[in-house]
């Protein structure tokens, strides 16, 4: 059975574990909700880029009726001043000008016909890309506003445990207390106070040598040889 002191540092080593847990969790957080923000983002250009699309079909259609405007307008003039022409060929010049210019705009309307209805298409896709892409944004912004309060949380759990930190050192020895920070500052991972199992130190898992499990069992605890970390005897 630990002795006493060492049952106030396991008790606070479980307190320092949970808030490295905290602190970790904490440190991840940013990256979650770049992740979240970066989706929202692709997600408003995928709809942008549909609704430019519809606005370039309408462009299109725009240019192509000002062609057929400008023809228009060039075949009424032409008419006009043929009447007024004397000369057989320059009289030609402006029937075959017309002949053109009404062909020119065939041309264009069927091409107009078809940009009617590419932009009906697009219109279409753009409207359900942008109900599609609204609701997964609510539900990013969902997400993203439970990780915002999920961080809250956990800023508000760690503050408490190093409001309470303290507490725990009553009853450790200043010794005892200074190398168990010297420890938990070290390897990451590294347990400064760990259950000896099968005659192995729980951190470390390297075998005990026997002066040791000898002042194990007579201390209650002792250090390990190799990490230097607390051990115990394993209560099962």
């Amino acid at each position: 059975m630990p002795v006493l002191g060492l049952l106030q540092l396991i008790e606070l080593q479980k307190l320092d574990l949970r808030y490295r847990e905290l602190k970790l969790r904490l440190s991840e957080i940013p990256d979650q909700l770049r992740v979240i923000i970066r989706k929202r983002n692709e997600l408003e250009a995928a709809t942008k880029a549909a609704e430019d699309q519809v606005r370039t079909a309408e462009l299109r259609i725009n240019e192509l009726e000002a062609a057929i405007s400008a023809l228009d307008a060039e075949n009424v003039r032409l008419r006009q001043q043929s009447t007024l022409v004397k000369k057989n060929e320059e009289y030609q010049a402006m029937m075959t000008s017309i002949e053109n210019n009404k062909r020119k705009t065939d041309e264009i309307e069927n091409e107009l016909l078809a940009e009617f209805d590419a932009l009906e298409t697009r219109r279409l896709e753009a409207a359900s890309a942008k109900r599609e892409n609204d609701s997964s944004i609510s539900a990013l912004k969902l997400e993203y506003d439970d990780v915002v309060a999920f961080r809250e949380s956990l800023e508000k759990e760690t503050a408490s445990l190093e409001a309470d930190r303290p507490n725990h050192f009553n009853g450790i020895p200043r010794e005892m207390l200074a190398k168990y920070e010297r420890l938990l500052a070290g390897k990451r991972n590294r347990l400064p106070c760990a259950p000896a199992k099968g005659g192995a130190c729980g951190n470390c898992h390297m075998q005990l040598v026997e002066q040791v499990l000898c002042d194990m069992q007579k201390r209650g605890f002792a250090e390990c040889d190799n990490c230097q970390s607390f051990v115990y005897p394993d209560e099962e």
